[in-house]
């Protein structure tokens, strides 16, 4: 397991159960509201050390998940809802992110701050549950039963409070101070007949995306719930499912919402990154005698790191390293923005048999880099070509190369030779490849292969050619090496 959360929701627990009674134990005390949300905290702490001691703790990612609750004055005019609403925001969110930021931990209702021995730094990212706001006043109610305000202007959810988008930003910017990724742990909305819940995918849905475009380190989404769930207090009353659940029967069946968030996953996640990091690199010549290839620095850090930076940035949230000389020495290699596996072959397979060796590792559908090539491309926009032609194999075809190794012709790779150039060659394969994985059961075998030389004669044809002339750089020999060294010193002074 590579994912953890520690707590869920430490607020919901403590304010519910202890400031307003609505769950167990159903008290009403400020000193025990105190006392439990501290060893809420010493809990989070301890644990998060405790998993980081056990084996393999150092690769997986702990985190605390906080439900953020948008605090508004009811009247923006009134002075005392101001000061009711900066109070409930500093009791249900601020108190508990600052001490998860500094180590020290006050209360709600406390006036004082104390350590919490670990708890600094105690998570390697934030969980965000996000629903609402609430509006504030002096008055407003305490209990379940009575109605929240809401603008006149607003819509209720079944479960009375309003629809309102626009919080999620405002969570996104209340947690950006920690410095951790970000992951929205839950977002939904209780809708029983499911009229609401298709705009309140597509709102949050688009200021999630937003958000990651204006630069906040959005890792995931996740909806709550799968299938309508017994909730908290409410029991089945409330649904929440993209499933709707016939609690006699148990059948089972998917509401207009949940086809539309099953659309927007398909049409905008980009796949698995898969890198042929593998290679001997002998005409490096010593710099490749005690370092694989993918890992020699190029302006200060390995061309893996560089590769795994652009991947990142086109929204790739998953890797797997197909390693063979040298892979020992991949042991330690970390991304902090991409979850990493690694693979290596026992002896030299070639490209297609290190794919075949790794094949229960691979997703149905993935990206196909090389480990000493650079190529800074819109993947976004290769994996809509791909999915929209419905192809086994889409290859990026650049037509500005002082070589070439293959023919495109209306929109397919009809022709590719890796050694020998022929007068009617009009393309070069680019480097970036989208793949469905039957396609490597169609032809995949044991032992050593070549991908491009057994594939591309095979498919000659059917290959989907992505034209993009974006310049790749591949650093197979000094040279080139030297080149996309100058190339990385001259990105980072513009």
């Amino acid at each position: 397991v590579k994912w953890w959360c520690t707590i869920n929701e430490p607020t919901v627990f403590t304010a519910m159960g202890y400031v307003l009674g609505e769950f167990p134990p159903g008290a009403r005390s400020f000193k025990k509201t105190r006392a439990v949300s501290r060893n809420m905290m010493i809990a989070h702490a301890r644990c998060y050390r405790a998993l980081k001691k056990m084996k393999g703790g150092e690769q997986a990612n702990i985190g605390l998940v906080k439900n953020i609750n948008i605090f508004d004055p009811y009247r923006r005019w009134n002075l005392l809802h101001w000061i009711q609403s900066k109070i409930l925001d500093e009791m249900f969110n601020k108190c508990w992110l600052r001490g998860l930021k500094t180590g020290k931990f006050r209360a709600p209702s406390s006036l004082f701050s104390s350590k919490i021995p670990g708890l600094k730094g105690s998570s390697d990212f934030i969980g965000v549950n996000y629903y609402t706001h609430l509006l504030a006043t002096p008055f407003m109610p305490t209990t379940v039963e009575i109605d929240p305000l809401i603008r006149p202007w607003e819509e209720r959810t079944d479960f009375r409070y309003p629809m309102y988008a626009e919080g999620l930003r405002r969570s996104f910017e209340m947690v950006k101070n920690l410095n951790l990724p970000i992951i929205v742990t839950e977002n939904g909305v209780a809708d029983d007949d499911d009229d609401m819940r298709p705009e309140h995918i597509r709102r949050h849905l688009w200021i999630t995306s937003k958000a990651i475009k204006d630069g906040f380190d959005i890792r995931g989404f996740y909806h709550w719930s799968l299938m309508d769930n017994f909730e908290w207090a409410e029991g089945y009353t409330q649904r929440f499912g993209l499933y709707h659940v016939d609690f006699e029967s148990q059948d089972r069946t998917l509401k207009e919402s949940g086809k539309l968030y099953s659309k927007v996953i398909e049409e905008n996640t980009i796949p698995q990154v898969v890198i042929l990091a593998g290679g001997l690199a002998t005409r490096l010549g010593k710099i490749a005698e005690e370092t694989p290839k993918s890992l020699i620095e190029v302006n200060g850090k390995p061309i893996l790191n560089h590769i795994l930076d652009w991947a990142e940035s086109q929204g790739c949230r998953k890797a797997l390293i197909l390693t063979g000389h040298l892979g020992k020495k991949f042991e330690n290699f970390k991304h902090r923005g991409i979850s990493l596996t690694f693979h290596q072959e026992s002896e030299p397979l070639g490209t297609g048999g290190a794919l075949w060796n790794a094949k229960e590792l691979l997703d149905d559908e993935f990206i196909l880099l090389w480990g000493d090539d650079y190529h800074p491309i819109n993947y976004s926009s290769i994996v809509k070509h791909h999915r929209q032609n419905n192809s086994l194999l889409t290859m990026t075809v650049t037509e500005s190369h002082d070589s070439m190794n293959l023919r495109h012709s209306d929109g397919k790779v009809v022709a590719y030779n890796k050694t020998d150039q022929e007068s009617n060659f009009n393309g070069y394969e680019a480097g970036t490849s989208i793949i469905k994985k039957s396609l490597l059961y169609d032809y995949g075998k044991e032992g050593k292969w070549s991908w491009e030389e057994t594939i591309y004669p095979k498919q000659s044809g059917e290959i989907t050619a992505y034209i993009d002339n974006t310049k790749f750089w591949d650093m197979g020999t000094p040279e080139r090496l030297s080149k996309l060294e100058k190339f990385f010193q001259n990105s980072r002074t513009r």
